[in-house]
């Protein structure tokens, strides 16, 4: 009986020693796991307006690494033209009313080129640019995929 109750001991004591290593080994793969998560900027947690702040201001601190996190979710106007010859203007926020000036062109579409890129106007201050490229593919007999337009294939 002493031999049994000694080999019982021992397998206790080796299943013990392999338990805590194994909670330290998951352990570490979960602290590496966060360290890789929060680097690559995919915190955890939810972000929440803080008092005191615009109601466009809202931040958070990541429960697995400590950093604080801001972001801006603005509700912007409609765009106020000042110079209606290049389309400049403002938008404001009706949260926190900071405007943000740009040029706030108005495209349609007016032709496809040879190489079926679209070709765009401002229907405000008669800007063009290059949209972009858009082909009308259709399979041929041999089921090759060809544009009916440019004869591109693929």
């Amino acid at each position: 009986m002493n031999f049994l109750s000694s080999l019982k001991d021992k397998a206790v004591n080796a299943s013990e020693a392999i338990k805590g290593k194994t909670i330290k080994t998951a352990e570490v793969v979960k602290d590496i796991g966060m360290e890789v998560k929060c680097g690559i900027g995919w915190h955890a947690g939810e972000y929440q307006n803080e008092k005191d702040k615009p109601k466009c201001f809202f931040s958070k601190i990541c429960p697995d690494c400590g950093k604080y996190l801001t972001k801006n979710q603005h509700d912007f106007e409609a765009p106020e033209i000042l110079n209606p010859d290049n389309c400049y203007g403002y938008r404001r926020c009706t949260l926190c009313s900071i405007q943000v000036f740009d040029n706030f062109h108005n495209y349609y579409e007016i032709k496809k080129d040879s190489k079926c890129r679209m070709h765009e106007k401002c229907n405000l201050c008669g800007h063009e640019r290059l949209g972009q490229t858009r082909h009308n593919w259709k399979y041929d007999e041999s089921g090759q995929k060809i544009c009916l337009d440019c004869k591109e294939t693929v």
